[in-house]
């Protein structure tokens, strides 16, 4: 497994993981903890700001398994060249969980996993949202109600469109699953607007879909 940004929701995804005997790991975030993060995020306390997400992340699942094989990256992610520096020291993962919030770093990541036959689960905006009720998981052409996912859908279907015509190529995004909120954005709602509980079911839910997906049971009765 490979998992890019440790918020509120990515955080809750390896801490899934790492209980359900998940053994290999890539933690990757650029950022380090800081003090806005102590309302949704499993990294962040008093005494981890400043410190890298990714060490604390490490630590966090060695304490739920020490055998876990987990490897920490700090570093911008600014393209393919990246990706591949960062899986030929480390491993080519089954699964990529994309849980940042750069629309740019977004697309190259889902493309990259995309053009290599890597499963894929993406993150949209959880902000602005209260209700964890209406958490979805669906392919990312039949997300709604989310500025973030709008954008995705647009920039995701224009590359499809521009490898057709220009570079007489075939890429195809229709099977990316994403996580969402079928609920409309509130204009305000708690600190930095977003609620804990609506972003740790996002993660909660890709953990859940991963492992089912894992065991056969998953994905499949997404249509």
């Amino acid at each position: 497994m490979q998992y890019w940004d440790f918020g509120g929701v990515g955080s809750f995804v390896f801490e899934s993981f790492a209980r359900n005997g998940v053994e290999n790991m890539i933690l990757c975030d650029k950022d380090t903890v800081d003090i806005t993060n102590l309302n949704r995020q499993l990294v962040a306390e008093i005494g981890n700001i400043g410190r890298k997400k990714t060490e604390i992340a490490k630590k966090l699942v060695h304490r739920v398994n020490d055998k876990i094989r987990a490897y920490d990256i700090c570093k911008e992610i600014k393209d393919y060249s990246d990706l591949e520096e960062i899986f030929e020291n480390t491993f080519y993962p089954d699964y990529i969980i994309d849980a940042v919030d750069d629309i740019n770093a977004k697309i190259m990541i889902i493309r990259y996993a995309t053009e290599k036959g890597i499963k894929i689960i993406t993150s949209t905006g959880a902000a602005q949202k209260t209700k964890p009720w209406m958490v979805k998981m669906d392919k990312i052409y039949n997300t709604k109600n989310c500025p973030l996912g709008k954008i995705l859908r647009k920039r995701l279907k224009d590359i499809e469109k521009e490898e057709r015509i220009e570079n007489n190529k075939k890429i195809s995004f229709k099977n990316v699953y994403s996580i969402y909120s079928e609920e409309i954005p509130q204009k305000s709602q708690g600190v930095n607007k977003t609620l804990m509980e609506v972003t740790s079911t996002y993660g909660i839910f890709i953990a859940a879909y991963v492992i089912n997906d894992i065991c056969g049971k998953g994905l499949k009765k997404i249509k």
